[in-house]
């Protein structure tokens, strides 16, 4: 198995990674006992084995109730203990020696069972840990424990010298709230996911000659037809075979507008199904559905490593021989120059202050954490470092169709040339514009008198990407080209300085895609776009968290210097998909850090060339791998809160990473020092684990919907106002590109 494979071995109860072999080279196998990253998901997956709930909570506090009552009656008899030593109560010789044998040996006695319910899973922990080649400060906390214990109950039957019992009863209990705390934490920063995965029923309604047998979801295939009823959630994704009914696709799109869907539309797994039932052909295999792919790529990005996170084990993987040095180094020490005694205190309390826990959760939880609000969001991280990268970004650029407009087009006037007629410059227009994709091709086909219009048969159609659509009329032979002004120009289509004249009387908004056979220009034709109704409102916010704003565009540069004074923004105008990532480049070259915006389609090269890069409509295709980070959802308005929420997050880690190295340092150099008893050590112990987890897990999610519902609602009504009023710059003559 590759080394890659055994890295990524999940814990069995948080399902986060579990740390890298140091020497064993083989992975555990599949049919083995189950695997923990810790002694707290060791410990937390044993008492809440087959429980509800409800006698989880139970089942934990009886344990932990046990060991601390046991624990406190030891620390009252060691006081005792202590007491008699520093105050020489004197009850006579007989009767002070047998008392205080009586309390030795109850102290003895309640240590046992403590030293079985929580030293017993640390000491297994520690020993499997270290057999699977990850040894970490178990072993050594376990050794120290038992060294502890096994000193004192020799000092018991001896009936002479110091009992260390209350040490070892309350650095277990300590040890295993402590670790408990911190498998919950990071179950908790897990939770969002299996939420979303347990959504999708286990068992569906397969279609077998007209009946309804119960099939579990695994074993659906392709083609397979099955039956989804009104209240349940689409297991698969599938197409529509009969019935008609609205769907809730929240979940995945983020978007509260119900979905009409009909006979031969595709339908996604975890959308709602809201009113009437629907037979549907599978089309994708279980684990390769939309929700389980949104879901792996989470997953997937959880286990690359970010740079903060990256440093955190190299730290690590010195910190574990470093501290067993130290330790020792401290036993030897005092032991030779002021007792064993203080020796093995002072080795104990280096291995209990040391917390390497806090050091591997400092990164990981805050970032895990981050990655589960922003899925709840419908915002999708593709790799572990694209958080970190987008807190770091101080320039954005834009592209505009789709981007900052609604990439909804409306076709508004048909001009052809002196030589061409309406119905030619149609159909030329409408045969192409049925071989893309493109707005301005949907735009297209969406107009009225599109169905009426006989379609010409083509042959060798291909799209350019940044210019235009072009093909051959098969009973002619002649070329076909649909495309922007510069396009044309480059295959020798000439454009009459008269025409330039009658575009500017007769064109609308200025939007316009040319038509040309062979290198006759047949004509034009204008199209009206708007920008979103949250595209102001999201630059202002922008701007007010002190980054450089910009939109790049294939748009001619008329329309982009129009656009740059509508938005106060710099606009790049005729720039192709290859001049859009050139661009980025070079704003990287100025040392600027680039996020760029865009639809994942014509701008994956400057998505790719970015340092992060954003794109839309992740729900639908997931196989795009240009961008770090996809929305879900159609909702630019989001965009800032992920920029809050990524700067939060890293500004959580660093303190978590300083909180981690500091406590680490002040902690072992007093311990070996003599200076700090093992109890205390492990209380810091546990307060430093316990604040980077409620640090990390109390970082702020994305803003309340309701909220950016009222300042969407009011953008549109200042956009409308604004389109009410047209200025002299909106009106002037544009062209688009592809």
């Amino acid at each position: 198995m590759s080394d890659s494979s055994i890295s990524r071995t999940l814990c069995d109860y948080c399902r986060l990674p579990i740390p890298r072999a140091w020497w064993s080279n083989s992975a555990p196998p599949s049919s083995r006992e189950p695997q923990y990253c810790c002694l707290g998901c060791r410990v937390a997956a044993q008492i809440t084995a087959e429980r509800s709930p409800d006698q989880q909570s139970r089942a934990l506090l009886t344990r932990l109730g046990i060991a601390i009552f046991l624990s406190m009656n030891v620390m009252v008899f060691t006081l005792a203990l202590w007491s008699q030593d520093v105050y020489g109560f004197d009850l006579g010789d007989q009767a002070t020696a047998t008392l205080t044998d009586l309390f030795r040996y109850i102290s003895l006695l309640f240590t046992i069972p403590v030293l079985f319910l929580l030293g017993q899973p640390l000491v297994v922990n520690a020993i499997q840990s270290t057999l699977q080649g990850r040894p970490s400060t178990d072993l050594l906390i376990s050794v120290g424990i038992l060294s502890a214990f096994g000193y004192s109950a020799v000092t018991v039957f001896r009936g002479e010298g110091h009992l260390y019992f209350e040490v070892v009863c309350m650095v277990l209990v300590l040890v295993t709230l402590g670790r408990w705390i911190e498998a919950v934490g990071r179950q908790k920063a897990n939770a969002s996911l299996d939420q979303l995965e347990e959504l999708i029923p286990p068992v569906v309604q397969k279609l077998n000659d007209d009946t309804l047998v119960e099939t579990a979801r695994d074993e659906i295939q392709p083609g397979d037809l099955i039956r989804v009823f009104p209240g349940e959630r689409i297991p698969l994704d599938g197409e529509v075979i009969s019935g008609q009914a609205h769907v809730d696709q929240q979940i995945l799109t983020g978007e509260s507008e119900l979905k009409g869907v009909d006979v031969g539309q595709a339908v996604y797994s975890g959308s709602l199904l809201l009113d009437h039932s629907l037979t549907l052909r599978v089309t994708a295999a279980p684990r390769e559905d939309t929700l389980a792919r949104m879901l792996e790529i989470v997953r997937q990005a959880r286990l690359q490593k970010g740079r903060y996170a990256r440093l955190a084990d190299r730290v690590a993987t010195l910190f574990f021989p470093l501290v067993v040095i130290i330790a020792v180094a401290a036993t030897i020490w005092h032991g030779t120059q002021t007792g064993w005694e203080l020796g093995l205190m002072s080795g104990l309390s280096v291995l209990l202050v040391s917390c390497p826990c806090a050091l591997g959760l400092a990164t990981p939880l805050a970032i895990w954490n981050a990655m589960s609000r922003a899925t709840r969001a419908q915002v999708l991280f593709r790799n572990g470092d694209a958080l970190e990268q987008l807190a770091r970004i101080d320039t954005i650029c834009f592209d505009k169709t789709g981007t900052l407009t609604t990439g909804e087009t409306q076709l508004t006037s048909l001009i052809p040339t002196d030589a061409t007629t309406t119905a030619e410059l149609r159909q030329a227009a409408i045969s192409l514009a049925e071989h893309s994709s493109h707005p301005l091709c949907r735009a297209i086909l969406a107009d009225e008198s599109a169905p009426s219009i006989s379609r010409l048969t083509l042959t060798d159609v291909a799209q350019i990407p940044g210019k235009g659509v072009s093909g051959r009329a098969e009973d002619s032979g002649e070329s076909l080209l649909l495309g922007n002004q510069r396009w044309m120009h480059e295959q020798g289509v000439m454009i009459p300085s008269a025409f330039e004249s009658q575009l500017q009387d007769n064109a609308d908004d200025g939007l316009l895609v040319y038509v040309a056979q062979g290198q006759r220009l047949l004509g034009a034709m204008s199209f009206a776009e708007e920008l979103r109704p949250e595209t102001e409102t999201v630059l202002s916010e922008l701007r007010s968290q002190s980054l450089s704003l910009e939109v790049l565009t294939g748009d001619r540069q008329q329309r982009a210097t129009s656009m740059a004074n509508t938005l106060q923004i710099p606009v790049q105008g005729e720039l192709l998909p290859d001049e859009k990532a050139k661009h980025v480049q070079q704003r990287q070259a100025q040392r600027h850090r680039v996020l760029m915006v865009g639809d994942g389609v014509n701008d994956a090269p400057a998505l790719t060339a970015a340092d992060v890069g954003l794109t839309f409509g992740g729900g639908t295709d997931l196989a795009r791998d240009s961008a770090g980070i996809c929305l879900l959802g159609n909702d630019l308005a989001v965009l800032p809160c992920l920029i809050d929420l990524s700067r939060q997050t890293m500004r959580t880690v660093r303190w978590n990473l300083f909180w981690a190295f500091g406590y680490n340092v002040g902690g072992i150099a007093l311990a070996a020092a003599g200076q700090l008893n093992p109890v205390i050590s492990a209380i810091l112990m546990f307060g430093s684990s316990l604040f980077v987890i409620t640090n990390s897990l109390r970082i702020p999610g994305f803003e309340d919907r309701s909220d950016a519902q009222e300042r969407e609602t009011s953008t549109r009504e200042t956009t409308e106002e604004r389109t009410a009023t047209p200025t002299e710059e909106s009106s002037s003559l544009e062209t688009v590109t592809f």
